[in-house]
């Protein structure tokens, strides 16, 4: 577990709640850096959790034993 994760979680989220449903509200010269920052915020919310990428890697640890027991025989 690391700390503070689902706070980062929880803020990413109400950033892009904030900026899409102010967007239009901004004033035109705001409205870029607005959709820079939503752009960081989609980046940062689409990256695979800690349980995903843990289950990724198990999931490879297995192939390489069955692989090898595979080789042995």
């Amino acid at each position: 577990s690391i700390p503070g994760l689902s706070e980062v979680a929880e803020f990413t989220g109400s950033v892009k709640t904030l900026l899409d449903t102010s967007k239009d509200l901004l004033p035109d010269d705001a409205k870029g850096t607005a959709d820079d920052v939503l752009e960081v915020v989609n980046v940062v919310s689409g990256l695979p959790t800690l349980d995903d990428v843990k289950a990724e890697i198990l999931s490879l640890i297995d192939a390489i034993v069955a692989h090898l027991n595979s080789l042995k025989s």
